[in-house]
């Protein structure tokens, strides 16, 4: 006689007040069994869609169900092809997913026990949200809105979760663009009245290969640049800001000079910069005729004439320029380079 009775294992959620049998989530794993039909046994993974795949039933809705509720279902799409057919839908791990919406968005680790507070603590969301308007959704339901601030001070973790929650942020008002060398491009969400330097700090600060001299902001169409070291940054955001951070431009310095390569320029562009990097000129260099290619075009430059405040002789250089130091006649120009270094006016902040 064929068993009629549908069997149903499940495994319970780790969470305070969850129910007792799982609800199903993209990324569960299932085992599924048809009883007397080894052909239909299957090993099945919810998609993101919240559907399963099964021979013979095809593509099954699973979100939301528990798995009794998905094993009829399985009953009723295979009805059409086995006589009487008796599933069972065994739940062999839940995906381990709390899902962010709005904020810096992503995903989660659910750790059974999570709360609201205890699962958001340390991810840093507060810098780009409002940390009084945060909402749980689960299986189609709204729960909150939760205000973080009051729930912590009260010692408070406000609802349990449950592996696929979505955790509904809202962000600030003042959105920022915020590109280039920063750790995180994307956008910085702010209050009103946060400065620009707090949109660099949100998206992770400058990287390695940052230029550490300026940023470029374009507002309202209008492009200027900001110091990083300076004020300028600490002018309150306006929505729809764009800020980026430039690289640093790398140089190639070859010739006379102590360390011929590839230099980075961090703090300051300019030609009398790279070849300081670079070692600074040799014994025999002749620092009256240093050759800069580029965008293909090749220029000459005397930087002796800076100690008479030529500056025109100490040229901005871009990201794959090439320095070329001649050997000269005898000539040790050692010393005046030295004494041009020394004037520290010529780099700001006195940085090389």
């Amino acid at each position: 006689m064929r068993p009629t009775r549908i069997a149903v294992i499940a495994l319970a959620v780790l969470a305070v007040g969850s129910p007792a049998l799982a609800t199903l989530h993209p990324g569960d794993q299932l085992a599924i069994t048809v009883y007397n039909h080894p052909e239909l046994q299957a090993s099945a993974t919810i998609d993101a869609s919240g559907r399963v795949s099964l021979p013979l039933a095809g593509q099954v809705d699973a979100k939301g169900l528990d798995p009794s509720q998905l094993a009829q279902k399985i009953v009723v799409a295979l009805q059409p092809y086995v006589i009487k057919p008796a599933v069972d839908v065994r739940l062999v791990s839940q995906n381990p997913t709390i899902f962010l919406n709005g904020g810096p968005g992503g995903n989660l680790t659910y750790r059974p026990g999570d709360t609201l507070v205890s699962a958001l603590a340390g991810s840093q969301i507060g810098q780009g949200v409002d940390i009084t308007k945060v909402k749980v959704e689960r299986d189609g339901k709204v729960m909150g809105p939760y205000n973080l601030q009051q729930l912590a001070a009260a010692g408070q973790g406000g609802p349990a979760l449950q592996p696929g929650d979505t955790i509904a942020l809202v962000n600030k008002p003042v959105a920022v663009k915020v590109g280039g060398a920063v750790q995180h491009p994307g956008f910085a969400y702010l209050d009103p009245g946060e400065p620009l330097a707090d949109a660099i700090q949100q998206v992770g600060g400058p990287t390695q290969n940052a230029a550490m001299t300026q940023a470029v902001l374009d507002r309202d169409g209008n492009r200027q640049a900001l110091a990083l070291a300076g004020t300028s940054l600490q002018e309150a955001a306006k929505n729809g800001d764009v800020l980026d951070v430039p690289e640093a431009a790398q140089v190639e310095v070859v010739g006379m000079v102590g360390h011929p390569g590839v230099v980075t320029l961090r703090n300051n562009f300019t030609l009398l910069s790279a070849i300081y990097q670079a070692g600074g000129p040799g014994q025999w260099a002749d620092i009256r005729k240093i050759e800069v290619m580029h965008a293909g075009q090749k220029k000459t430059y005397n930087i002796t004439a800076l100690t008479h405040g030529d500056l025109s002789q100490d040229p901005a250089l871009t990201d794959g320029d090439v320095v070329f130091v001649p050997e000269g006649h005898k000539i040790d120009f050692r010393s005046v380079f030295a004494s041009i270094i020394s004037l520290r006016w010529f780099f700001p902040n006195g940085k090389f």
